[in-house]
């Protein structure tokens, strides 16, 4: 009797775990696929005003058309998207910081070595660049309403402001560069910063900035932006998405033509960075592939820039989001 009733536990058991780990696919599966219908919207769809501004990250497979190099590339980002979010999503709360960093060390152990942030670089002609971070925010009884909207808000605001040593320049009308009012900020330390930061981006509106540098001259990047959610409920993702304008096929403003800002320093990129939110935790996971004609310099500067971006940002979460040092993990 005792080993009937054992063996009727093991079989309620089994079917119980059987049972979340099929609704955990079926979650990952239409989060995977709403993440591939968003980034395919944007660089390989059927919008045309994407498909004549936008210059997406191709892959440095040259036996492939455009459009195969760049399939490349999404299916590289939505990969690893998938493998980050199925982790979070299928283990308990005690566990997901844990679950997602060993899917990291899989993409790439520098970036838990990094502290959550690093850039690979492929150098050659042409060269690649993936830049990645995760980050973890961990709800206790002091944060416990701290969303992933919150979040979002507040690391686009930071996208959109000029941080120290360079100059952002926003567009008026995203649809027309070349017409639009230009808005000027000049970054310093405390520029990226409440109060003086700018607005978040707004959700589904598309946004145009210009960011440049002064080394050996103007150095630029022009892209579009891009804030919304997929899906609803416990599987809603909120994202920002970025990629380089073109500015080779499609006038700029006039004022940046004199002294090259009107000339991009990346051929193509796809950034996208994706936010989930659990009981206990709040988690972005982004990645930005670059690609360029010509090989890459400044690697070792450029690096450097990255890892204290990555700490301008959760220095400016702690700010708006009111959490310190200790709910980061």
């Amino acid at each position: 009797m005792l080993i009937i009733k054992y063996h009727k536990l093991v079989v309620s058991v089994s079917l119980v775990f059987c049972f979340n780990v099929a609704q955990a696919s079926v979650a990952e599966s239409s989060e995977k696929m709403a993440l591939t219908q968003l980034l395919y919207s944007f660089n390989l769809g059927n919008n045309s005003f994407y498909n004549k501004v936008l210059s997406p990250a191709k892959s440095l497979n040259t036996n492939l058309n455009d459009s195969g190099r760049i399939q490349e590339v999404n299916d590289k980002i939505i990969f690893e998207m998938d493998k980050v979010i199925s982790a979070f999503n299928i283990v308990g709360e005690d566990r997901k910081v844990e679950a997602v960093k060993q899917v990291i060390n899989k993409i790439d152990p520098e970036i838990n070595k990094n502290g959550g942030a690093y850039i690979q670089f492929v150098n050659g002609k042409p060269s690649a660049a993936f830049s990645r971070v995760i980050l973890f925010i961990q709800k206790k009884a002091g944060n416990k309403n701290v969303t992933a909207a919150q979040f979002l808000k507040s690391f686009s605001s930071y996208k959109r402001s000029a941080i120290p040593s360079t100059t952002i320049y926003e567009y008026s009308d995203a649809k027309n560069l070349n017409q639009s009012n230009i808005k000027t900020s000049e970054g310093n330390d405390n520029s990226w910063k409440t109060p003086l930061a700018a607005a978040d981006i707004p959700s589904d509106q598309d946004l145009v900035l210009k960011k440049c540098r002064q080394i050996l001259g103007w150095k630029c990047v022009t892209s579009l932006y891009h804030t919304g959610q997929v899906l609803q409920n416990n599987e809603n993702i909120k994202y920002l998405f970025a990629a380089i304008h073109d500015l080779t096929n499609n006038p700029d403003h006039p004022d940046f033509a004199k002294d090259k800002r009107s000339v991009n320093q990346i051929t193509g990129s796809t950034a996208l960075y994706s936010i989930k939110e659990s009981a206990n935790w709040i988690m972005i996971y982004g990645v930005d592939a670059q690609w360029n004609n010509d090989k890459l310099s400044f690697t070792s500067l450029i690096q450097d820039e990255f890892q204290k971006d990555y700490k301008r940002v959760k220095e400016r979460l702690m700010i708006d989001l009111k959490i310190s040092q200790e709910d980061f993990k």
